[in-house]
């Protein structure tokens, strides 16, 4: 692989982790100050894993699509 495109995987991935991260950890301390009933926020924490689902797809397309358009 190309050293660009290595260099193109290793910045949507690394991304990817970071947002990751700060979803878990800021989505989660969130929760807890605002829910107090353990059934609610694991029927919230599944709601909040659907949402980190369709926020990291439209990440991961828009850093793949910049990527896309820098090469053109």
């Amino acid at each position: 692989m190309e050293q660009r495109a290595l260099r193109s995987v290793f910045h949507i991935t690394a991304w990817y982790a970071l947002f990751g991260g700060l979803w878990i950890a800021v989505s989660d301390r969130i929760l807890e100050t605002l829910v107090s009933d353990p059934h609610r926020i694991t029927v919230l924490q599944t709601y909040k894993g659907w949402a980190f689902v369709a926020a990291s797809a439209m990440l991961i397309a828009f850093l793949a699509g910049r990527e896309l358009r820098e090469r053109e």
